[in-house]
């Protein structure tokens, strides 16, 4: 899967692909934003929409949930990274002001300690052992 503005797409041979030329995935992702842009507060619809349309198209529960949240998880990752572009303007001299500056690091610390944490769930298991254990406990 990779990761575009339209939402995800299927590379080719991907189990995704339908007998139409759009993959599956791409047509529920874009009802998902169509429900998440038109309601007020309709990241859980439009979630619920994608969730509803991939079950229905066939896969399994335990596939739609990873993937809509591992694409979640790239959105974020992409929103923290976009302070990073910033920096080399900023180290050139180009005039910006005090506040964007902050803001800027304060980005790029934000993707750096994300970035940690995501190596460290993928390389380990106490992480989301740990996490599972703290869901259950609720």
């Amino acid at each position: 899967m990779i990761s575009t503005p339209t939402g995800s797409q299927s590379t080719p041979g991907s189990p995704l692909r339908s007998r139409r030329k759009r993959p599956r995935s791409t047509l529920c992702r874009l009802a998902g934003n169509a429900v998440t842009n038109s309601l007020p507060g309709g990241d859980a619809a439009g979630a619920a929409v994608q969730f509803h349309m991939l079950t229905t198209a066939g896969f399994d529960t335990d596939t739609a949930v990873g993937g809509l949240t591992a694409f979640s998880l790239l959105e974020v990752g992409g929103l923290l990274a976009l302070p990073i572009l910033a920096l080399p303007a900023i180290l050139a001299g180009v005039p910006v002001s005090r506040g964007l500056v902050h803001t800027a690091l304060l980005g790029v610390a934000a993707f750096v300690l994300y970035a940690v944490v995501g190596v460290i769930v993928l390389r380990s298991d106490w992480p989301l052992a740990t996490a599972g254990r703290v869901a259950q406990g609720l």
